[in-house]
This record gives C-alpha cells, sequence and structure tokens, in this order.
C-alpha cells in the first residue's frame, strides 16, 4: 500500500470514493448530508492548490483511503487571535480496509503536512455519532474545542 497526494488522474476513483465517505455521512445525519458525487471541478481545484491537498491510499491501483486538507484563516475579528489553521474535512477508508492501521497512518501524513505548510494548528469537525472516529482523533492527541448545536426550526 502506498499514501500519496492525489493526483489529477485519480480523480474518477476520488470522486467514487469521497462519494462513499458522503453516503456514511447520510447514514449518521441524513437531515444535513447526501451522497451526491463530488464536483469534478472542486476535486481538480483542491488537487492543484498549493493551499489543499488530498492525501490518498492507493492498494494494487485503487484507491481505497482519502484525507481532504484546506488551509484556512481564521475570521479576521478583533475577538479572535489570528491564526493560519489545517481544516482536515475528510478521512475515509474502504471497509474492508479498516482496523489495520491505515487511518492512524493517514493522520500522520496530514500532520506531516500540516508542519510542511507551516499552519499553526489541524482542525477538524466528526459527527457525534460516529464514535470510531472520535476514539481515533483523541487517540491521535486531537483535543474537543468546542461543540455545535443546532435547533431545527
Amino acid at each position: 500500500m502506498t499514501i500519496r497526494v492525489a493526483e489529477l488522474t485519480d480523480i474518477e476513483q476520488l470522486q467514487l470514493l469521497y462519494q462513499k465517505q458522503l453516503k456514511t455521512q447520510q447514514v449518521y445525519q441524513p437531515y444535513y448530508f447526501k451522497a451526491d458525487l463530488p464536483a469534478v471541478d472542486f476535486l481538480e481545484e483542491t488537487i492543484k492548490s498549493d493551499q489543499a491537498e488530498f492525501i490518498v491510499v492507493e492498494h494494487e491501483g485503487q484507491l481505497i483511503g482519502m484525507a481532504a486538507l484546506f488551509i484556512e484563516e481564521t475570521l479576521p475579528y478583533e475577538c479572535y487571535v489570528s491564526h493560519r489553521y489545517l481544516n482536515f474535512a475528510d478521512l475515509y477508508v474502504e471497509e474492508g480496509f479498516r482496523n489495520k492501521g491505515l487511518g492512524k497512518e493517514l493522520i500522520e501524513n496530514v500532520k506531516k503536512w500540516g508542519k510542511e505548510k507551516k499552519v499553526d494548528y489541524i482542525e477538524l469537525l466528526v459527527l457525534r455519532e460516529n464514535s470510531k472516529a472520535q476514539a481515533l482523533y483523541l487517540k491521535e492527541s486531537f483535543e474537543t474545542v468546542h461543540s455545535v448545536m443546532r435547533y431545527k426550526l
């Protein structure tokens, strides 16, 4: 297995892998997520950007895992300390390859990429229902900083 940055030739496989990840989110929270194919333009722009990246896991010519990364800045309000941070937006490993340490390896690569890009910290959102992901992130030294609460109208 190889962990590497995504290339433009990966777009078709990346699109299908991303859709599987969205299907998982839809199972947890169908009111907020739908399992559409991500737009090819979005994938291309991310791959070409020096402020974003997809890190993928390849096994025998097939993509079996991915992480989506986007460099962002804190809101420009006086009450916030200004930071440049890495939005670790998505992590997905195909079901048949889970519990083999690939999530941990992807996270190690995310941390390495963030250090190379000289960001101040890595931030991610994890669904309340996804206890396995929460456990993995805590094991990898992520900490809960705040919670998002919603009220449906």
